[in-house]
């Protein structure tokens, strides 16, 4: 309940900063992206009440978390994929009347709310012992939240970064209509993909379990279970968008990009998993996702900021650019200071010994 009530505190804090960053996004995006007048008005006054709403939905908020963190995926996933899937009815039905932009946002207001009074309905009935959560502050467990919390932070804003910048881009450089097309275009694969990401996300509190048990031989077979299931829903995928797309520069650059991250990652993860799962989750996990989402940030919004060369000696540079930017993000954030120490001592063993062959020969 201490965890809760703290929690609920730091949320008023975030909500007010993200609510102002929605309205600075409204005005900022009236004059980054080509709108007509009464667009960019109803762009302006959905920022403002999405704006209010992040500020006013947070009591209803944290429950979903809650459900989430007492073990009860089922009914938060649940609650979830209603509220989705109202949303967009809703959502079809105020565009079909005309409301726009407006009528979007009212729609996500709507469906948020409603989502957010089931999480709480279920988590006061299913948990009466603890009952509506009230804001409180608890100064020591609020530190070591954020120290964990900053950490995943950088990940959750790469990964936004690297994803959901392409539409200010394609706005920018053409009109409102091209972020429409290319909004819709990826959207079948976009859906896909999540629902195969859903696989390892929902699959978190298991992982906490196993954990807190020191289960290592269950978390490492939780581990490769998922992996399999990913793999085997992924790889369908992406033999069907590369029959549909091609092997375009595009893929090849993304090709470029996941290669290195995926291999450092799963070697990471292969390695630590032979340890003990604390040092995995509280040492060592958060880091190649750290180092995987800044190279993904960074290269997303390069990609998409510049032209994609044409030409094979620029594609070079650019992944050249990007793995000096990976391998800089390794040294520097993946590795801890013994890791580097070892490798430095390993690297010069080797130099030193190849002297001494090339010496002798």
């Amino acid at each position: 309940a201490t965890i809760l009530r703290t929690t609920r505190f730091m949320y008023w804090i975030t909500n007010t900063v993200f609510a102002a960053f929605v309205l600075a996004a409204g005005v900022a995006t009236t004059f980054l992206v080509s709108l007509a007048p009464d667009l960019a008005a109803q762009l302006r006054t959905a920022a403002g009440v999405y704006a209010a709403w992040t500020v006013a939905r947070t009591p209803l908020t944290l429950y979903g978390d809650a459900l989430y963190a007492t073990q009860n995926v089922a009914l938060a996933s649940m609650t979830t994929t209603l509220g989705v899937l109202l949303r967009l009815a809703v959502s079809i039905l105020l565009v079909w009347a005309g409301f726009g932009l407006v009528g979007l946002t009212v729609a996500a207001v709507l469906s948020e709310f409603l989502a957010g009074l089931a999480n709480y309905v279920l988590f006061v009935r299913l948990h009466p012992e603890i009952g509506a959560i009230s804001a409180g502050r608890d100064g020591a467990l609020m530190k070591r939240m954020l120290s964990f919390g900053s950490t995943y932070l950088i990940n959750t804003v790469s990964n936004q970064l690297a994803t959901n910048t392409s539409g200010l881009v394609f706005g920018h450089l053409f009109d409102a209509r091209a972020v429409s097309v290319a909004y819709t275009s990826q959207m079948p694969a976009s859906v896909l993909g999540q629902t195969i990401w859903k696989l390892s996300h929902s699959a978190g509190p298991a992982f906490t379990q196993l954990h807190a048990q020191s289960d290592q031989a269950g978390l490492r077979r939780t581990y490769l279970t998922l992996l399999r299931s990913s793999l085997a829903c992924g790889l369908p995928l992406a033999v069907g968008l590369l029959a549909v797309i091609g092997l375009g520069g595009m893929m090849v650059v993304a090709m470029a990009i996941q290669g290195p991250i995926l291999a450092y990652t799963s070697t990471r993860v292969h390695h630590l998993l032979g340890v003990t799962p604390g040092q995995v989750i509280r040492e060592s996990l958060l880091r190649p996702i750290v180092i995987a989402a800044c190279c993904a940030a960074f290269i997303g919004i390069t990609t998409t900021a510049w032209p994609l060369p044409h030409d094979w000696p620029s594609l070079l540079g650019w992944t050249c650019a990007y793995s000096g930017t990976w391998a800089a993000l390794c040294w520097g954030v993946g590795c801890t200071s013994r890791e580097r120490t070892l490798i430095q001592a390993g690297l010069q063993q080797h130099l030193r010994r190849w002297a001494g062959q090339a010496g002798a020969a």
